[in-house]
């Protein structure tokens, strides 16, 4: 997992969203939160976005590729926030 670096916006919404609407979105989330990925053989196959206040995370946003679902990973990935908001 990797924090998700400014320059590769672009790239990142082109491969997960395709509506104007979804794009323009997840611009505005980009900006309020922090965005982590997920890298398996140097595919992203998935995001989580969220935002820390204190001791509590919030998700604003999860999402996998189809076939890297119900294989644990987004489960990790909120295991993961919250190991870290526990050292908040």
């Amino acid at each position: 997992m990797r924090y998700i670096a400014r320059y590769f916006t672009r790239t990142f919404i082109r491969f997960f969203w395709g509506g104007e609407w979804q794009k323009a979105n997840f611009a505005s989330e980009l900006e309020s939160s922090t965005t982590l990925v997920v890298s398996i053989n140097g595919l992203i196959v998935g995001y989580v976005q969220f935002c820390i206040d204190g001791g509590r995370i919030y998700v604003q946003n999860i999402a996998l590729i189809a076939d890297y679902q119900n294989k644990g990973i987004g489960t990790h990935l909120l295991k993961k926030l919250q190991s870290k908001a526990a050292a908040n």
